[in-house]
């Protein structure tokens, strides 16, 4: 579901960048109301740890395509949105900057699609209460949401591209609800005082496992992957950048930026499960800096407006 540099125009990057921002923003500004402590911060880290170690392991559900987890309902059911927010960018970031899995140009969209999307549609589900069933309802629809906003981002918005997208996220959207329910009634059982030790060894030991699986992962294309090549838009998924006019300067100049970095830290850390290991201690990093950071600035306008 990660959109490339070249799939986007330059008007849909800046729209997509500027409604990131928005909706971060919202998101963030939330967690001004949510007291969040330091062993809330804690459990954001290793949760975007374990996602992100998640997101790459691809299983073949469909005969054409695989899927991994996403994680957005999952982040936000547990976090909040503003956390969740937060957590997922910190993830997608990384996942550019490091293994080239998603454009910087295209960031904008995918943080709409995997991390705000999911917390807009949890938000709106979770006024009732955490159940299973609207944990369920609320994951799976955030997966068929995404595959129905991704034809509208990439401009290819004709019905034959957006239902090879729906039917190529239907049963994987049932895959991410049944393993977001799970995760969700695990981690709540082992948010008790006398259990954080547990849930952190939990947490810790599944990204380390989910890693040391990578060789496992299939090399099936994903469903964005199989949708654009059986509705006939595999330009989509093409390494080359399509010429100047098409995507733009901006577009052009950060997909040079992004090569050339992912090269270097390839280069540098050798092996696949290195760059793993490195990318994953990053994004957890970066996640707390990022909520700390946020966290600290909303409680010192709090201090200085009342």
């Amino acid at each position: 579901m990660h959109l490339s540099n070249g799939a986007l125009s330059p008007e849909c990057v800046a729209v997509t960048w500027a409604g990131a921002a928005a909706g971060l923003a919202v998101a963030t500004h939330s967690l001004r109301s949510a007291k969040v402590d330091h062993s809330k911060l804690v459990e954001a880290t290793q949760l975007t740890a374990a996602l992100f170690a998640a997101h790459m392991i691809n299983v073949p559900l469909l005969p054409s395509a695989s899927t991994h987890l996403i994680g957005g309902a999952l982040l936000a059911w547990r976090l909040g949105p503003g956390l969740a927010s937060i957590c997922m960018t910190s993830i997608l970031l990384i996942q550019a900057l490091f293994l080239g899995d998603g454009g910087l140009a295209a960031l904008g969209a995918n943080l709409i699609n995997m991390a705000l999307l999911p917390v807009l549609i949890v938000s709106l589900l979770s006024g009732g209460g955490q159940s299973p069933g609207r944990v369920f309802a609320s994951s799976w629809l955030s997966v068929l949401l995404a595959a129905l906003v991704i034809p509208l981002q990439v401009n290819m918005s004709n019905v034959n591209f957006a239902w090879y997208m729906l039917s190529a996220h239907a049963i994987p959207g049932v895959f991410e609800a049944a393993l977001t329910v799970a995760a969700v009634m695990a981690l709540t059982h082992l948010s008790r005082p006398s259990l954080t030790m547990r849930r952190a060894t939990t947490l810790s030991a599944a990204t380390i496992g989910l890693l040391l699986t990578m060789p496992l992962s299939s090399s099936m294309p994903d469903g964005f992957e199989s949708a654009a090549g059986h509705s006939g838009n595999g330009l989509l998924l093409t390494e080359a950048l399509p010429d100047i006019e098409a995507v733009g300067a901006v577009n052009l100049h950060l997909h040079v930026i992004q090569k050339n970095l992912n090269g270097t830290i390839s280069e540098t850390l050798g092996s696949d499960l290195s760059v793993a290991l490195i990318s994953a201690f990053a994004a957890a990093v970066t996640c707390f800096i990022s909520a700390r950071s946020v966290v600290s600035r909303l409680d010192r306008m709090e201090l200085s407006s009342s």
